[in-house]
């Protein structure tokens, strides 16, 4: 319905039945689920949450408020850690350590997932996931559109 109708841009729907879940989404979704999601897409939730009694253009706004116009976000900490120049080297470190409500909030905020690192390395995030065998990490990436080639 509604979050497929956003476009695989912003959302990728997958249903229970007619979709192959792959044992690397599975586990990404299991270590992600929508507590730790929503800490991002909902961290500054000043409204009232959706309930189950409204409407479905109550939902589609709230939805389309979420994750297109990511009004329930706000950055965390210093604001001038969301800068564009500052979240590739944000997203780098938190695939680095393993973090992937860091992971996500860097990709949210705009963080270029095939960016290469600035160290030595020089080194995609996808690069990196793989070097320290971060399967849900490599997932998370390849969700958010990290280049394989």
């Amino acid at each position: 319905g509604i979050h497929r109708a956003l476009g695989v841009h912003i959302s990728r729907v997958r249903s229970l039945t007619l979709d192959v879940w792959e044992v690397s989404l599975l586990d990404m979704m299991a270590a992600m689920g929508n507590e730790k999601a929503n800490s991002v897409f909902l961290c500054h939730l000043t409204d009232a949450n959706i309930t189950s009694a409204a409407t479905r253009e109550e939902r589609d706004t709230f939805i389309r408020r979420k994750y297109v116009e990511k009004a329930f976000m706000r950055a965390r900490g210093s604001e001038l850690q969301w800068k564009p120049q500052n979240l590739a080297g944000m997203l780098y470190h938190a695939v680095r350590s393993q973090d992937i409500v860091k992971i996500l909030e860097s990709i949210a905020h705009g963080a270029d997932v095939n960016e290469a690192s600035m160290d030595e390395n020089a080194c995609t995030c996808l690069m990196q996931a793989v070097k320290s065998d971060f399967i849900i990490g490599i997932e998370l990436l390849c969700q958010n559109g990290a280049n394989i080639d």
